[in-house]
């Protein structure tokens, strides 16, 4: 497996369609398994068993896609690794302990759940190589609870917040601000500036990543403050003049990129 399984100057829009399986391959796998089980369904059709076939059919398709993914999940936690034996064996370690084994199912049952986008699984690579080289045991509660708020997020937004490093500054005009924090509503703001800045011009995209900043801020993740007054003592104010202003993590969300970095 190549070390660049995702260009780092791959455009955003690449990232958030890019799929480990396409429809044709998602139909080779429903074909495959479904030919297996056909006659059967067909001899079982008249009554209840027929139906049970076609419900372990769906499940049998289930799972070879979600095996699909776990072997791209694993490819890219070793895509980057010089010492592969010691990286092995710290995996299997964490895999075999009782509180690493309760974290590498959740990050797979997480995956295993969403849509089959690859740069969604090279982010839980991250995820996975960051809680494995940690002390998992003694940090069991603070990864249950990032690997919390990381699972509300759809992987558009997750996709999104780890493009972090592309956020630009953007103008507001009216707004409201307390301590520096803009108050206002200004999601539509940034969303503009942000696709401008990746080049973005399909409507479509466009909308998606707006509403991708929106969940953000929803799940408190991200707020945005007027440039040069981050931690104001200013308790309030109102502005009807253009102001430049930033989008950046709440602690939370700083918490949560700590993973995905």
């Amino acid at each position: 497996m190549s070390k660049n399984l995702i260009k780092s100057d791959q455009k955003i829009e690449d990232k958030l369609d890019n799929i480990i399986l396409s429809e044709i391959e998602v139909q080779e796998v429903k074909e495959k398994v479904i030919g297996r089980t056909f006659l059967s369904v067909i001899l079982e059709s008249i009554g209840l068993g027929g139906v049970v076939k076609v419900f372990e059919t769906s499940e049998k398709i289930e799972n070879e896609i979600n095996e699909r993914k776990k072997s791209y999940l694993m490819a890219s936690y070793f895509s980057e690794i010089d010492n592969m034996e010691g990286e092995i064996q710290k995996l299997k370690t964490f895999v075999s302990d009782p509180v690493g084994n309760t974290l590498f199912n959740k990050i797979i049952r997480i995956v295993n759940i969403n849509p089959p986008n690859k740069e969604y699984v090279i982010l839980f690579s991250k995820i996975l190589k960051k809680i494995t080289n940690s002390d998992f045991q003694k940090l069991f509660s603070t990864h249950i609870y990032a690997l919390n708020q990381i699972e509300k997020l759809t992987p558009q937004a997750l996709i999104v917040l780890a493009d972090f490093k592309s956020w630009p500054e953007y103008n507001i005009g009216n707004y409201a601000s307390q301590g520096g924090v803009i108050s206002t509503v200004w999601t539509e703001e940034f969303s503009e500036h942000y696709a401008s800045y990746k080049l973005i011009t399909d409507g479509s995209m466009k909308r998606r990543i707006a509403h991708s900043i929106k969940e953000l801020l929803r799940n408190d993740l991200i707020q945005s403050y007027i440039q040069g007054e981050r931690d104001s003592k200013e308790l309030s104010s109102m502005k009807e003049s253009s102001s430049k202003a930033v989008c950046d993590f709440t602690d939370l969300g700083r918490d949560v990129v700590e993973y995905i970095k």
